[in-house]
């Protein structure tokens, strides 16, 4: 699984996820734009998204501001 922010993406706040070879898209309020994963996936998915949401919010102010993007944990 790899998550991603595009420097230039648009509202509302969202991460880019890729697994399986495809790629979804889920917001930082956890409402879903584009989902292709399993249940079981999506559930550690919004699970890792809880504990981390402060520095996912912060990364996407970051973003709009041109500044780097800090790395966030991986789930472990």
């Amino acid at each position: 699984m790899i998550i991603w922010m595009y420097s230039d993406d648009h509202e509302p706040p969202h991460i880019h996820i890729i697994y399986g070879g495809k790629v979804s898209r889920i917001g930082l309020e956890e409402e879903v734009i584009e989902n292709f994963f399993p249940p079981s996936k999506y559930k550690l998915l919004i699970k890792w998204m809880r504990l981390h949401k402060d520095e996912l919010l912060m990364n996407w102010e970051r973003r709009k501001h041109g500044q780097k993007i800090i790395k966030i944990k991986p789930w472990s």
